[in-house]
């Protein structure tokens, strides 16, 4: 797990369609399937970057019939260069805000109809307080039976001095929500991940 986080360079090489994708290609490939099983309405994404993934989500969640990915971000990533044009897609909509923004949470709200399936993907900030105050912001928005999964909480396994993160905002998280349980067997299923899955039950 370290070795591939902090030896094999792939954030300089990873891409979709040409688009960097800072993502584990496990992941990429687990989030496929649970996208193909769920078949959500809409994907809510924090942390667009260079909007590799955004794209990703758009064009599968187009081949099951889904209607939108919304992808929040304040642009204030100084690893992505000013002149870089995020990709664009019927299926997907930027949203330029903090992830934690209540007035982003409303306005998300009015995109979404009531009743329909929803998953979340938390990717900006890792900071700890940043991570357990997008939980509780997005967590109502994951439909029954859908995730809610939290991106890099393998920071305390690759970055011996990181402190507190996303793997203690999602213990934290936990105590305090039962309607929702990590399911860990998807951490485990290609051999690592970097991300917590919380599906909501």
């Amino acid at each position: 797990h370290k070795h591939f986080y902090q030896k094999i360079d792939w954030r300089k090489d990873l891409k979709y369609c040409g688009v960097p994708i800072w993502k584990n290609p496990n992941d990429l490939f687990l989030i496929q399937e649970l996208i193909s099983e769920i078949e959500p309405d809409y994907v809510i994404e924090t942390g667009t970057a260079f909007g590799g993934s955004a794209l990703y989500y758009a064009h599968l969640i187009e081949k099951y019939g889904g209607k939108l990915v919304i992808t929040i971000d304040d642009c204030s990533n100084s690893y992505v260069p000013a002149s870089h044009v995020r990709p664009t897609h019927p299926n997907l909509r930027y949203i330029t805000s903090s992830s934690i923004s209540f007035n982003v949470k409303e306005y998300i709200k009015n995109l979404i109809p009531n009743r329909k399936k929803v998953m979340v993907i938390l990717d900006s900030c890792h900071a700890f307080q940043h991570v357990l105050t997008e939980l509780d912001l997005y967590k109502d928005f994951v439909s029954l039976g859908s995730y809610l999964i939290v991106e890099d909480t393998n920071t305390d396994l690759v970055i011996e001095s990181y402190g507190k993160g996303p793997d203690d905002a999602v213990k934290s998280f936990l105590k305090e929500n039962d309607s929702f349980e990590r399911v860990s067997e998807l951490e485990e299923k290609f051999g690592f991940s970097f991300n917590a899955y919380l599906k909501r039950v």
